[in-house]
């Protein structure tokens, strides 16, 4: 499904698409996500970017067949904890958003490959990215990150 440069709300009834594994709602004016995504278990690929969007629901960490989550350009200052139960994420871009930092349960993100976080005012990493063992891409520039040496001893 795919509805870009469209001004939409996403209905609830989209928990009807129980089959659904791409949702590309790219450069909408989307301000916020219905509770009842997380019931749409097939889902592997959400890109939101370019929205509105202010907060991600709890939800969103029922997506446990999630391999790709882009979010880029959004207005989000957080990620719900429950991020950390997307264990097949390989793929998370939340790059131009206002976060200032990423959740210590990011680090339960196991598949996780590529994180995309320019563009935010991000002070510190978790801990816990140490435990992002197959990351092979982790941009974060244009952040306010005053060191990264602590997080070289923790590893």
């Amino acid at each position: 499904m795919s509805l870009s440069d469209v001004a939409v709300d996403i209905p609830m009834e989209i928990n009807k698409l129980i089959n659904l594994q791409r949702l590309i709602l790219a450069d909408n004016h989307i301000e916020n996500l219905p509770m009842d995504l997380g019931k749409l278990q097939f889902l592997k690929v959400v890109t939101l970017d370019g929205n509105r969007i202010t907060t991600l629901p709890d939800e969103l960490g029922q997506l446990v067949r999630l391999e790709q989550l882009s979010i880029s350009g959004n207005l989000l200052t957080h990620l719900p904890e429950t991020i950390g139960s997307l264990r097949n994420l390989v793929l998370l871009n939340v790059s131009n958003n206002k976060l200032k930092f990423l959740p210590e349960s990011i680090g339960s993100c196991c598949s996780l490959e590529e994180l995309q976080g320019d563009g935010n005012s991000i002070e510190v990493l978790p801990a816990s990215i140490c435990n992002l063992i197959h990351l092979k891409s982790l941009c974060l520039n244009n952040n306010n990150l005053k060191q990264v040496s602590s997080l070289h001893f923790a590893c």
